[in-house]
């Protein structure tokens, strides 16, 4: 945990999504999407199927054939839902989060540095606490790390994606996810600030700075004329569909709020 952070944000999957909640029905389709991090508007590469050193998700790759996939199926209003990993172990099927090694209890809130690992985990029930479970960190380093696995939720009314983990009092503080660079790892944390200052030492060594994330908004093409990210937007639109005719059926999550408006550091994006 002593590198550069950058902030990360899902650009939702297209089919899928617009087919999930374009209308009523009795059963919204499952979505396959793949993920992607790109940092000041550059993409740095898809996040791997492979996992790093410690069995958590940040490795990088610029082949999307070598990248993960994760399969959800999104809901007018979809929380605490789990996102299966494509070709994961029956007994780690899940894209879920892991309790950080250096954590001194299992919360994750503001004024605590606590983290949490993502990686492969065992299904644990919405709603549930931080509990005991398979998971790819403890099969490499031979610890006990608990686990929850249903940290994710989608609202179509906000049009926000976002990881949320459960505290042992029941509690749901807000959740900000960071890529670590060099360490090749993603987290969720309670509080950036408190993170940032515990490896205060560790960050000034590696000349790092901590960016701030506010939360994960979820954009339409056809509402962001003039916004800096429009060409960008534009450009992603054209590389990923090839049909720049589908913009208006295309639901977008971009990060809004940063440092300034609009000023995308990193993100970590979604596509088919």
């Amino acid at each position: 945990m002593y590198h550069t952070l950058y902030f990360v944000t899902l650009l939702a999957c297209l089919s899928g999504i617009v087919s999930g909640i374009s209308a009523p029905r009795a059963e919204a389709k499952s979505t396959t999407c793949k993920l992607q991090v790109l940092q000041s508007s550059t993409p740095r590469g898809y996040i791997s199927s492979k996992r790093n050193e410690s069995g958590e998700y940040g490795i990088l790759t610029n082949s999307s054939t070598e990248a993960i996939e994760v399969t959800f199926t999104p809901k007018n209003t979809s929380t605490q839902m789990d996102l299966s990993v494509t070709g994961a172990n029956v007994n780690t099927p899940a894209l879920g989060a892991i309790v950080g090694f250096f954590n001194e209890g299992d919360d994750l809130k503001a004024g605590s540095y606590h983290y949490a690992y993502i990686g492969l985990t065992s299904r644990t029930p919405s709603g549930a606490v931080p509990q005991t479970g398979v998971n790819s960190f403890d099969q490499v380093q031979n610890y006990n790390r608990k686990i929850e696995s249903a940290i994710w939720s989608f609202n179509s009314s906000t049009k926000s994606v976002t990881p949320q983990w459960v505290n042992t009092d029941r509690s749901t503080p807000q959740n900000i996810l960071l890529y670590v660079d060099k360490q090749n790892v993603l987290i969720i944390t309670g509080d950036k600030g408190k993170f940032g200052e515990t490896f205060k030492e560790e960050f000034e060594a590696q000349g790092a700075t901590p960016v701030e994330v506010d939360d994960l908004a979820f954009l339409h093409f056809p509402h962001i004329e003039g916004s800096p990210n429009r060409a960008l937007l534009l450009y992603l639109l054209e590389t990923v569909v090839n049909d720049p005719a589908m913009a208006d059926d295309v639901p977008v999550v971009n990060l809004l709020k940063g440092p300034e408006p609009y000023m995308n550091l990193g993100r970590l994006t979604v596509v088919p």
